[in-house]
């Protein structure tokens, strides 16, 4: 047990969102920006963003392919839902397609 937090995690926790804080605001930022791939890593970034700048403070950006699953669709879209954030999606098969024209002449677009 922490004596402060109540367990490691919960410490570990209250560290990452105090540090998240005091790294942003001594940068001079007040906004984030957090990109969600429906995975878990960018979940926990976005909930430590929210409980560190607030929810007003945090947008989020989806950002999916040709090869994103349904499941990743809806789970960003709930998970935004569930803190409040700002939402948007940015498909980016395009993109990804002129760039794999661009490194790869003689290829054609890469799949």
């Amino acid at each position: 047990m922490h004596p402060v937090c109540g367990s490691e995690t919960e410490a570990v926790l209250e560290a990452l969102i105090m540090g998240t804080r005091d790294y942003v605001t001594k940068c001079g930022f007040n906004k984030a920006v957090i990109g969600l791939s429906g995975g878990i890593d960018s979940a926990l970034t976005a909930y430590i963003a929210v409980k560190a700048l607030g929810a007003e403070n945090v947008a989020t950006v989806f950002m999916p392919s040709r090869y994103t699953s349904r499941g990743n669709y809806d789970d960003t879209r709930q998970l935004a839902e569930n803190l409040g954030v700002a939402y948007d999606i940015i498909p980016i098969d395009d993109l990804y397609q002129m760039f794999a024209r661009l490194l790869i002449p003689d290829a054609g677009v890469a799949d």
